[in-house]
């Protein structure tokens, strides 16, 4: 199992945040997870559990208010050469997830919200 981790969370001050990862390689078998995790929390187990959220390379969108992963959705899964991008907009509390610049259509509530609609998408055009 190998992790990469950011030491630094995102600033309060940001209304808004968005990164991306490009996957250079995914051995067959392997599966990898891009998300976030709340500050504070514990860092073990895998993505989706203590507080995380998570978009996983067979397409399952995960998400946590404690240790356990809940499955929330299914999208595309992504492979080698694929970018994934994690958003989060603060206003709305919405984590939203982009596949090569293009939204996923999936969406997930940050602890204190609840479930958004899919009439609520943040974002219905690529990202820039």
């Amino acid at each position: 199992e190998s992790v990469a981790r950011s030491n630094n969370a995102v600033p309060h001050s940001l209304p808004g945040y968005y990164f991306e990862v490009t996957i250079l390689d995914l051995p067959e078998g392997s599966l990898v997870s891009v998300g976030l995790q709340r500050d504070g929390h514990r860092m073990d187990g895998g993505p989706g559990c203590n507080y995380s959220y998570a978009y996983c390379s067979d397409g399952r969108f995960c998400h946590s208010t404690d240790e356990f992963p809940r499955r929330t959705a299914n999208g595309p899964p992504f492979q080698a050469g694929d970018t994934i991008g994690v958003g989060y907009h603060r206003q709305r509390k919405m984590i939203f997830f982009t596949k090569n610049g293009r939204c996923t259509q999936v969406q997930l509530p940050s602890p204190s919200s609840s479930s958004p609609s899919s009439a609520d998408l943040l974002c219905d055009e690529p990202v820039p």
